[in-house]
């Protein structure tokens, strides 16, 4: 076993990182190994805080009086499904404000984060066109969504900010993982075309599921 003390950290989230190897000089796998500790008045346990889930677009538009936004709407679709200028940065004020500390909030459940397609789509019944204001229909997997930074600072930063001003008070952030779907505009799809299903889409003619 292996002991750690430390004194004097401020109320927050800390990163240890250790570096160790038995007496033969084998390393442990996987090194550093990665220890978050907390320190705060409350220990927090997940199954009694309570998670808040921002659907970004439609939480807070951070720089709603830019002249110019990051992203405009889509065109030809409508008010209520198209893109409403939520970003990182109106859920960054709302924490530093005070919003979710005054709910009781414990952590905070992210709407997915994936750069999403531009441009209007049709549903699955082929009727109504809709933005991907929601993040569920990923075409970069490792990128952060552009339209939820701001005139001043990327998305990727910005995320990086809002993790550390949310463990600042004692929030948990969560990312959600969109595993089983990709858009059709996903590189996967052209390079492994064998992955997916695309015989038809739901509720148009000749689609039998």
């Amino acid at each position: 076993s292996i002991q750690v003390e430390m004194e004097g950290l401020l109320v927050g989230k800390h990163s240890v990182y250790l570096w160790a190897a038995d007496t033969a000089g084998a390393p442990i796998e996987n090194a550093p190994h990665f220890v978050p500790v907390w320190i705060e008045e409350e220990t927090f346990e997940w199954t009694d805080g309570l998670m808040y889930f921002p659907m970004l677009d439609r939480f807070r538009n951070g720089d709603y009086d830019a002249a110019t936004p990051v992203c405009d709407p889509a065109q030809d679709v409508a008010e209520i499904a198209n893109l409403q200028g939520g970003d990182l940065l109106g859920l960054i004020q709302a924490i530093e404000e005070g919003y979710l500390d005054d709910l009781g909030v414990r952590s905070i459940w992210l709407s997915p984060l994936y750069q999403n397609p531009d441009g209007g789509w049709y549903d699955r019944g082929g009727t109504i066109l809709f933005s991907s204001y929601h993040g569920y229909w990923p075409i970069e997997s490792r990128e952060v969504e552009t339209c939820l930074g701001d005139v001043n600072a990327s998305a990727d930063a910005r995320l990086r900010e809002l993790v550390q001003v949310a463990h600042d008070h004692g929030i948990r952030i969560l990312l959600d993982l969109v595993l089983n779907h990709v858009h059709e505009d996903h590189p996967w799809v052209e390079a492994e075309p064998d992955w997916f299903n695309q015989s038809c889409v739901y509720g148009l003619d000749g689609c039998d599921w």
